[in-house]
């Protein structure tokens, strides 16, 4: 008897396992059919899922169904344009609504999103591509309440998601990577707490200016929660803007007419070594141990409404006070450090958000670098008036801060700077409206990229700013065993430093030895069996300008030109030589010609003659003309020349001899 009550048991058992592993396959359709189309007829876009799949194991008692590939694209005015995406989307349910009858919405108990992508818009006439969930008819009281709450949430999480959002407007482009949240709690009781954990990499730029890229955020919060009211509280919370401590105090609460804010946010103490916090990653200190004193504080509220027409007014300060940082193992530390940062919105106007730097300075000992500025209109067409000064020995630099690129550089700079204008005219290349004043002084700069670059040397140099030009003097340095002295005027100096358009200027140069050899590209040269290349030689394409040259000395090669002449015309990553003359070999050369780096090999044509040089003396004494005419090496007398040449140089600015071509009138 009792050998068949077992087998009646383990029969039944085996029955219900097997209906819990054939019921997904009947069901799925339904459930998918149900899913896809109820998430379908509330929008005004399409959703889809390329696979819909339900486990009644995977979560028993509980249900799961998985949607793969989930998508929902926009309808016009963005029509084909994808609003959300993500790689999966799982939900929990329990058995009993999965197996209730009729077509209503499911209580979900969990979800889980994995890899979601979700891209924000709001084009230029205010229209926004998330404005889609269709306007609800309508209806009964008793009905409202049957089909009111469809999640009955325990949990839930949201893994390697990305967040866009994008004003056309404004150019505001603001973006979240990387976001992992969960949360957990009691969501069904209209009172109840939520516990949420958050981390995300944020970066935020408008008009063209990068504010911050890729700034961590960590958010362990306890929120309560008044479904009645919509409202939503911080409580317990621990928040770290990068490795920085922040407390968040108040609330926010949904209305019909936008969202509610009422928060304030403070540091938990006033250390200085919160600020270290605020210098990003990149720079690479965090490892290293250091010394802090002095108090630093950084506190804001954000109040107000935020809807299609407005942002809350918001007011947050950052302020320093006789801060001290020494690293370990270096001689000296950054001191006096001072800053007095307010970024504020008074009006809930996005065209009044500003930045305010009453003050902001360092010394290391007796010099010292300071800047005050403004900058208005912040997410607008960027209004900036700042002045800046600095006297500082650059040597000071290595000493007190851990950078390798400042390792060789020496000298001193003095300047006190002033300027004030708007992005708007910048870009319009309305620099009359601009204000610019102001000099800088540089003395014994030394600087040398690496062990194998030429070392740059800037003895003397003088500038001095005027709105519509940079004046250029005094300039006195050299570079590797070529020395130069300049002068002259840039302009649009402001559209390259904000936009990367092309300096303009016109100079007068004059050298006493010029040895182009030096800059012959060897540097990037690697081990030939590694496959590397050279890099390529190229003409900067930020400047145009015009050059007046002279040189009593210049090397190429194995050629010595004395008493040099002619201009330099380059634009377009291009040079074009005029008018170029020189004594050589007993006799004179002149030279007109272009020069393209652009090409992936830099392309040349010269004009080249040749009056009264000595024949035995010009091919003993280069190699060029050894290669271009062999067999005139036994001639004896003077030759007079016309050459019409063009070819390429190779990576490394030397002549591909190979592509020479061209016409020569000799006598």
């Amino acid at each position: 008897m009792k050998r068949k009550w077992l087998i009646a048991i383990l029969g039944v058992l085996g029955l219900l396992l097997l209906l819990l592993i054939l019921l997904p396959f009947f069901l799925r359709p339904r459930i998918e059919a149900l899913l896809v189309s109820s998430i379908d007829e509330q929008l005004n876009a399409s959703f889809s899922a390329e696979e819909v799949s339900l486990s009644i194991l995977r979560n028993f008692p509980n249900a799961s169904v998985r949607m793969d590939k989930a998508r929902i694209i926009n309808h016009p005015p963005f029509d084909g344009d994808t609003l959300f995406s993500a790689e999966s989307v799982d939900l929990k349910l329990s058995l009993a609504e999965l197996f209730r009858r009729g077509d209503g919405p499911r209580k979900i108990k969990s979800f889980e999103i994995e890899n979601a992508v979700l891209n924000l818009v709001v084009d230029e006439t205010g229209i926004a591509n998330y404005d889609i969930i269709k306007e609800e008819p309508v209806s009964n009281e008793k009905g409202d309440d049957a089909n009111a709450q469809v999640f009955d949430l325990e949990s839930y999480a949201i893994r390697n998601a990305i967040v866009r959002y994008t004003d056309q407007a404004s150019g505001i482009l603001f973006t979240a990577k990387d976001i992992d949240h969960s949360g957990s709690g009691e969501f069904s009781a209209d009172q109840s707490e939520l516990l949420t954990e958050t981390s995300a990499n944020l970066s935020l730029a408008s008009s063209g200016t990068t504010w911050f890229k890729e700034l961590p955020v960590r958010l362990q919060a306890v929120l309560g929660i008044d479904l009645k009211t919509d409202t939503y509280t911080f409580k317990q919370n621990e928040a770290f803007l990068r490795e920085l401590p922040l407390s968040l105090t108040g609330s926010l609460r949904f209305l019909d007419e936008g969202q509610e804010w009422n928060v304030s946010l403070a540091t938990p103490n006033s250390d200085f070594r919160n600020a270290i916090a605020l210098i990003p990653e990149q720079y690479g200190h965090y490892q290293k141990e250091f010394t802090t004193s002095g108090v630093f504080q950084l506190s804001g509220e954000i109040r107000g409404m935020l809807n299609e027409t407005r942002i809350p007014e918001f007011d947050i300060r950052i302020l320093a006070n006789d801060g001290f940082l020494q690293y370990a193992g270096l001689p000296k530390a950054l001191e006096r450090i001072q800053m007095d940062m307010r970024i504020a919105n008074e009006t809930g106007k996005t065209s009044d958000t500003f930045i305010e730097i009453g003050k902001a300075a360092f010394a290391i000992g007796k010099d010292e670098v300071q800047l005050r500025a403004r900058i208005s209109d912040l997410l607008g067409k960027l209004s900036i008036e700042a002045h800046a000064e600095a006297a500082m020995e650059l040597a000071q630099l290595k000493t007190a801060y851990p950078e390798a690129s400042w390792q060789d550089l020496k000298g001193r700079v003095d300047g006190k700077i002033s300027a004030s204008f708007d992005m708007e005219d910048v870009r319009n290349n309305q620099y009359a409206n601009t204000k610019a004043s102001g000099d800088l002084q540089v003395k014994g700069l030394n600087y040398q990229e690496d062990s194998e670059a030429a070392l740059i040397s800037v003895e003397h140099a003088s500038l001095q700013f005027d709105p519509d030009r940079t004046q250029i003097s005094q300039l006195k340095g050299s570079i590797g065993s070529s020395d130069f002295a300049a002068e002259g005027v840039m302009t649009n100096l402001l559209g390259y430093l904000f936009h990367n358009e092309v300096i303009k200027g016109s100079f007068e140069l004059r050298s006493k030895q010029l040895d182009l050899n030096e800059f012959l590209v060897t540097q990037g040269e690697a081990d030939p069996d590694e496959g590397s290349k050279q890099e390529k030689f190229e003409i900067p394409g930020f400047l145009d300008a015009t050059i007046k040259a002279e040189a009593e000395t210049v090397y190429y090669d194995d050629l010595e030109l004395n008493d040099v002449k002619g201009d330099l015309i380059i634009r377009n990553k291009g040079v074009r030589l005029e008018n170029a003359h020189s004594d050589f070999l007993g006799g004179k050369l002149q030279l007109d010609g272009v020069m393209d780096s652009s090409k992936e090999k830099p392309e040349f044509a010269i004009q080249l003659a040749l009056q009264d040089n000595g024949i035995a003396d010009l091919f003993t004494a280069t190699s060029f003309f050894q290669k271009l005419a062999p067999l005139a090496q036994g001639l004896q007398g003077t030759i007079d020349s016309r050459f019409v040449i063009n070819g390429n140089f190779d990576n490394g600015f030397n002549l591909d001899f190979s592509s020479l071509n061209g016409q020569a009138q000799t006598e």
